[in-house]
């Protein structure tokens, strides 16, 4: 009680007098500040111990509380010779008080004064700690004092250690995963008993603000189709990051986060997942996904045209989840007329993405916004058919009377067409819209050499006559 009695009174005298104290005291006996005291609730405490108890965080910036004691805790480190008895930033983060353990951190980057890499009495580390506050501000204090980012700590009383990435992604901290991914985080490390990386960690337990952080890295450090051990009675191997998603989403088929976090790894270059269930699933969220998809591209066009690309490869499951497969139902929207819409919202990411082309890249060949405009012919096939479906799209539209089974319409909307076929549809049918849509888009293309182009489609190419 003496130790409290006295820090208390020094404190009342105000800060000259309370350090007039300290010295006086520390002339009496050098190690005073670095000696631990009873305290009455059992804890062996240091000055600095008792000083961080007793500070008050401000609650405004115009406003002091009584019991703001940075000035104090501040010549009290000064006048240390072992800063880190007691782990005093290990106390101030637990107790809350992250401005003051903030200050002591930039105090620190600039005069090392604290081992920002010691443990507490419970083995958790400064980096550990501060992911658990979730604060941005105290996370970029601690990395910006380079501490070791791959150290391991045993979480939640399991026999399991966690690198701080896979905390992050554990509590979905995606500021977190972002800032330590940019430390150079281990971004595919395995973690726990089944091996999951961070990024199948992250798809395991829904965690899609996490997976979208992660997905900012480069994907060859994430390794999109690595595997984890939960390998099920009869298979043969274990669930990759989108196969742990679709597993959550078969689960909560209405959780619109889980078929985000499908669309992400898609676009991302990831593979469809391998099971039948799981294709079927996908392709019965079919508008839902692609609406995700939509979202997710709109602020990342670099990924545009190598997704659309994988979309038109008609021999793999994409295809198969993207565009309406020969089922009963498709058989039902024929009877009636109505193609899926599926296929056109493809091709708008393509013209969309040409249509207003990004600061960054001011090389990318820009397409006409207005149906009427023309094109140079030297752009892409996957511009052209993309160009060619939007203006296919308005013209149907804007008819008083359209034919509902449109070969073309229907040929677009099941994903089995492409810019050759319709070079060569529009030379099978010289009067049909088609026809009229590819002259009205190459019209500045001398007409010789627009024969010239159709004709090796006609030699190489056979078309079903619709």
């Amino acid at each position: 009680m003496e130790f409290i009695k006295e820090i208390n009174e020094a404190i009342e005298l105000g800060l000259d007098r309370f350090k007039k104290k300290i010295l006086q005291k520390q002339e009496e006996e050098m190690n005073y500040l670095e000696q631990p005291s009873w305290a009455p609730d059992g804890l062996q405490m240091t000055v600095l111990n008792y000083l961080i108890q007793l500070h008050q965080e401000k609650k405004t910036t115009s406003t002091a509380s009584p019991m703001e004691l940075t000035a104090y805790i501040d010549f009290v480190i000064d006048n240390m010779h072992d800063h880190n008895i007691g782990e005093p930033l290990h106390q101030a983060i637990v107790a809350g008080k992250l401005q003051l353990a903030t200050h002591l951190l930039m105090r620190n980057k600039e005069q090392n004064i604290f081992d920002i890499n010691r443990r507490d009495k419970h083995g958790l580390s400064l980096l550990a700690l501060a992911l658990n506050t979730r604060s941005e501000r105290l996370l970029n204090a601690i990395l910006a004092n380079k501490p070791n980012i791959h150290e391991t700590t045993f979480r939640n009383n399991m026999d399991i250690a966690y690198q701080p990435l896979h905390i992050a992604i554990e509590l979905d901290f995606a500021f977190a995963v972002g800032a330590l991914a940019k430390s150079d985080a281990q971004l595919n490390n395995p973690v726990g008993l089944e091996e999951d990386t961070p990024l199948i960690l992250a798809a395991r337990l829904g965690k899609i603000k996490a997976l979208t952080a992660l997905l900012e890295s480069p994907v060859a450090k994430l390794k999109l189709e690595a595997e984890n051990k939960n390998i099920p009675e009869g298979e043969k191997h274990g669930d990759n990051a989108i196969e742990s998603l679709c597993k959550l989403l078969a689960d909560d088929p209405k959780n619109k986060s889980l078929i985000k976090g499908v669309a992400m790894l898609l676009c991302r270059g990831a593979e469809p997942p391998r099971r039948k269930e799981m294709v079927l699933l996908l392709a019965n969220k079919r508008m839902a996904l692609l609406q995700a998809i939509d979202a997710y591209l709109e602020t990342r066009p670099h990924l545009v045209d190598p997704f659309v690309e994988r979309c038109h490869f008609s021999d793999n499951a994409l295809h198969n989840i993207v565009y309406v497969d020969h089922s009963w139902g498709n058989a039902l929207r024929q009877l009636f007329g109505r193609p899926s819409a599926a296929a056109f919202v493809v091709e708008r990411w393509i013209t969309r993405k040409y249509s207003n082309p990004s600061q960054e890249h001011p090389e990318q060949a820009e397409l006409p916004i207005m149906a009427a405009s023309i094109l140079t012919g030297q752009e892409s096939s996957l511009m052209l058919y993309a160009e060619f479906v939007k203006r296919y799209e308005e013209t149907y539209g804007s008819q008083r009377i359209t034919n509902p089974w449109s070969s073309m319409r229907w040929m677009i909307a099941e994903g089995q067409c492409s810019w050759e076929m319709v070079k060569q549809y529009s030379k099978s049918h010289p009067a049909s819209r088609t026809r009229i849509i590819v002259n009205d888009m190459l019209k500045s293309v001398p007409q010789m050499a627009i024969h010239d182009d159709l004709e090796p489609v006609v030699r190489e190419a056979t078309l079903v006559t619709p």
